[in-house]
């Protein structure tokens, strides 16, 4: 966010009109943004070049649903690489080094890409809400419904980052003098306009999409574990509530890192749009901005690094053998431990990637099924195990299953008739 004191002069084509100018924050505070985003950079351009590879070499995770997920990791990553470069090396030198064009090149790059890692996050949440909550319309999420989609969002952000180069607000630097973005703080009607746009479209549609989708994802997963007939200390009924406990830490972590992330850089741009800029700090106009970036660090964890089958694809393809029996024998240890997040399905993300939801999640209040018809419905939420073939994509059943037409899902039922 760009709050830039009075001294500095920003014409209406985003001039810089003192690359030299003193620094606007003390030279610890430069290094310690400049180590930070050094870090971020780093982590950012690892992970997801990890998360990249891995989809590359392994054919059956390449899903309709995880496209969505390799979209943001191209997005993330692209962010590391183009757009985090520039702002790391000019904290560490404590002025922007790249003139005007870099700095509107800067701007531009990390606008684009911070904006198709929102819109993909929105897409990555209504899949998970069709694909559980409206389980008829999953089939008809098709590898190319998937791809238009994607297209749709990535051509949203570009549009929204292009604009500001058109004319509808501009780019100039932003509180700190080392890195840049839209210039908030005008109080130019077509300035004011773009931001009061970019607030709703931008960031509150996305993150009234997300909670829709993961409030219904949710409401789904807990009614079925609670509408059964199962006695509390069954084997059934607490296997449910540590699914429906995991499912909540989940979406808290999914949506805490989108908020962490985006919502005091909103909140911030929005103040110095329609409040007094001057009540904002470079110091508070600085953090944000880093915050809004770091999120490259966490969408590979909290949507990649917790999926059991990417964790084994991984494995796969790592190089030393050492490291990969280590790392196998861990994921064998967990799946015994009964306690284990991960003993009892991938709910964090193969809920949202294979599972089919329930029918039974909208019985009528005070209805009751058999015992084994709630098992097999939760089972199909809870379980999920693909064996798909490496050269085609036929299903190996093992036993009874359910398939999403066109997208290569088998969800697996467990024969397990315990009653209370």
């Amino acid at each position: 966010m760009s709050t830039v004191p009075n001294n500095i002069n920003i014409s209406t084509s985003a001039v810089i009109t003192d690359v030299h100018a003193a620094p606007y924050l003390p030279p610890y505070a430069h290094y310690c943004i400049g180590s930070f985003l050094v870090l971020i950079g780093f982590l950012g351009f690892s992970e997801n070049a990890a998360v990249l590879y891995v989809f590359a070499k392994s054919k059956q995770l390449r899903t309709a649903t995880n496209m969505f997920i390799i979209s943001l990791a191209i997005s993330d990553f692209s962010m590391a690489c183009l757009g985090n470069p520039l702002a790391s090396t000019s904290s560490l030198s404590q002025r922007w080094l790249y003139g005007e064009t870099g700095c509107k090149w800067e701007a531009f790059v990390v606008y684009f890409f911070g904006l198709a890692s929102i819109y993909n996050l929105t897409c990555i949440s209504f899949d998970r809400y069709v694909v559980i909550v409206k389980p008829l319309l999953g089939p008809k999420i098709t590898k190319r419904i998937a791809g238009l989609a994607i297209l749709i969002g990535w051509f949203l952000a570009f549009f929204w980052a292009v604009v500001p180069l058109l004319g509808w607000s501009r780019y100039g630097l932003e509180a700190a003098h080392t890195s840049c973005s839209v210039v908030w703080q005008s109080k130019e009607p077509v300035d004011i306009s773009y931001t009061m746009t970019i607030f709703v479209f931008c960031f509150i549609v996305p993150v009234g999409a997300m909670v829709f989708s993961y409030y219904h994802v949710f409401m789904t997963i807990r009614n079925v574990s609670r509408t059964g007939v199962w006695d509390m200390s069954s084997r059934v009924a607490r296997r449910n509530l540590r699914i429906e406990k995991k499912m909540a830490k989940t979406i808290v972590y999914m949506a805490s890192a989108f908020l962490i992330s985006w919502t005091p850089y909103a909140v911030v741009s929005l103040w110095a749009a329609i409040g007094n800029p001057d009540d904002i700090s470079p110091l508070a106009g600085t953090l944000p901005a880093i915050l809004a970036k770091s999120s490259i660090i966490w969408n590979p964890i909290i949507y990649v690094a917790t999926n059991k089958q990417f964790r084994h694809a991984f494995y796969e393809v790592v190089p030393c053998a050492g490291l990969k029996e280590a790392m196998l024998e861990r994921e064998q240890k967990m799946a015994k431990d009964p306690d284990s997040s991960d003993h009892e399905g991938n709910v964090g993300t193969n809920v949202g990637t294979n599972a089919v939801a329930p029918e039974t999640a909208n019985k009528p209040a005070g209805s009751k099924s058999s015992p084994k018809a709630d098992e097999e419905t939760f089972n199909r939420v809870e379980t999920v195990v693909e064996e798909l073939d490496d050269d085609t994509d036929e299903v190996r059943p093992t036993t009874l299953k359910v398939k999403a037409a066109d997208r290569g899902n088998t969800i697996e039922l467990e024969e397990v008739g315990e009653k209370s």
